[in-house]
Parts: C-alpha cells; sequence; structure tokens
C-alpha cells in the first residue's frame, strides 16, 4: 500500500472471487446436467416398464374378449338344446359350453411400475402429462368396471351354478381344469360323458333358462366394455409411450 499497489491487489482479489464464483456455477451446472441426464434415463426406464406392463394387459385384456365371444357362441349351441331344436346336437359340447358359461375370470390390471412412481414419488419424472393423464384415466375406467360389474358378474353366475349343477355331477369343473379343456386342441371330450348329466331335466327347468339368459347378458356386457377398455383407453397410451420413447 506504501507504493500505492491497492488498487491492483483489489483487482487481483475481485478476480480470485470472480474465479472462484464462476468455479462454483461451473460445478453447480455440470451436477445440474448430470441429474437431468440420470432423470432423463430413470424416466425411459419407468416409460419402458409403464409400456410392458400396458402390453401384458392388452393381451390380458383380448384373452378375455376372445374367452367371452368363445363363451357366447357356446351359449347359441345351449339356447337351440334348450328349445328343444331337431337339429344334432353333440351333448359333450353342450356339457363343456354350459360349464364354461358359468365361469367368472374377469379380468385384471398389472401395473407394478405405475404402483412403485406412486409410491416413490417418482411420477415428477414423466415430463409428459398426457402420459400421466391418460393411465390414470385407463385405471379409473377398470376401478369402475370392477366397482360396477365384477360384482354383479359373480352373482349372476353364481346363480347359474347354483341350477346347473343340480343336474351335472361338481366333479367335473375341477376335472374340467385339470385336464385344460379349454383348450380344445389338447384334451378330448370323451371322458367328460362319464359324468352325469341330467340333459331333460335341465332342459324344462325354467329357473335354469332365467339364469341362463342373464349370464348370456352379463357376458355380452363385460365383452363390450373390455373392447372399449382396450380401443378407448389402453391401445392409445400404448401409442402415446411409444413416441415418448422414440
Amino acid at each position: 500500500m506504501t507504493e500505492n499497489r491497492f488498487s491492483k491487489y483489489l483487482i487481483y482479489a475481485l478476480g480470485e472471487i470472480l474465479l472462484v464464483m464462476i468455479g462454483i456455477l461451473l460445478a453447480l451446472q455440470v451436477n445440474i446436467w448430470n441429474e437431468n441426464r440420470l432423470d432423463s434415463r430413470r424416466e425411459m426406464t419407468y416409460l419402458k416398464g409403464l409400456r410392458n406392463d400396458l402390453i401384458k394387459n392388452k393381451d390380458n385384456l383380448e384373452f378375455e374378449i376372445n374367452v367371452s365371444s368363445e363363451r357366447l357362441k357356446q351359449s347359441i349351441q345351449l339356447r337351440e338344446f334348450l328349445k328343444e331344436s331337431s337339429v344334432e346336437i353333440d351333448t359333450t359340447q353342450i356339457l363343456l359350453g354350459s360349464v364354461h358359461l358359468g365361469v367368472f375370470s374377469p379380468f385384471y390390471s398389472f401395473d407394478p411400475t405405475f404402483e412403485d412412481l406412486k409410491s416413490s414419488g417418482g411420477l415428477n419424472l414423466i415430463k409428459n402429462g398426457d402420459v400421466k393423464d391418460i393411465i390414470r384415466a385407463y385405471l379409473f375406467r377398470v376401478n369402475l368396471f370392477k366397482s360396477m360389474l365384477y360384482n354383479q358378474s359373480q352373482t349372476i353366475k353364481q346363480e347359474y351354478n347354483n341350477t346347473l349343477y343340480d343336474y351335472l355331477n361338481p366333479e367335473i369343473k375341477s376335472y374340467w381344469w385339470k385336464k385344460g379343456l379349454l383348450d380344445k386342441s389338447n384334451a378330448s371330450l370323451e371322458d367328460l360323458k362319464d359324468f352325469g348329466f341330467d340333459l331333460e331335466g335341465l332342459k324344462i327347468n325354467r329357473k335354469y333358462k332365467s339364469n341362463l339368459k342373464k349370464v348370456i347378458g352379463i357376458e355380452r356386457e363385460l365383452k363390450v366394455w373390455y373392447q372399449i377398455l382396450l380401443k378407448e383407453n389402453l391401445q392409445p397410451a400404448i401409442d402415446l409411450i411409444n413416441l415418448e420413447i422414440k
């Protein structure tokens, strides 16, 4: 200072401070960049997980739609049989169809990735709000079906089965599942004839006919709603996530 160098020291000190601040800002920026990069990776992992879950749900839903279609086809034979049609009908197919119609196999959505996102607070990682909205809408409709149709369907099918098994050996059901008779290509239906089936008694039972109409009605309703769920919710969600991943 005695040599009038104060201004030089001040400039030097300010320069040092400036360099430290620049270094801190650069470090913060690099840290933010790394965090964003990691978040993007996590987001992509979650998006792929969501897509995989939805694809599995789509396959399961399509399976349930096909099962409902098969049941409704079998119901045509049953109605022909109950009308005492002169057309020759395979009684073994009637047996299989009558049991198949009474099976309750609802669609349940498999959503571990979305549940993980909710519980971990990771939903903020999904930048596109439309993705979150469309999945919430899909899950809302699934839960709506459960509350509206599943209890009703289960009750109707139980009433149907209670009437059916008055004319059929109840052991047929467990035997049927063990043999895998849903897949007709892998099992013969001939041995089902060994189980007693009072066709004539069933044919004149008015309660069975009434319950059959109810079962057919609820099966049609389930199929229609499943088709709506697939077309309006599930497939659009998959398509939107595919765009995000690309």
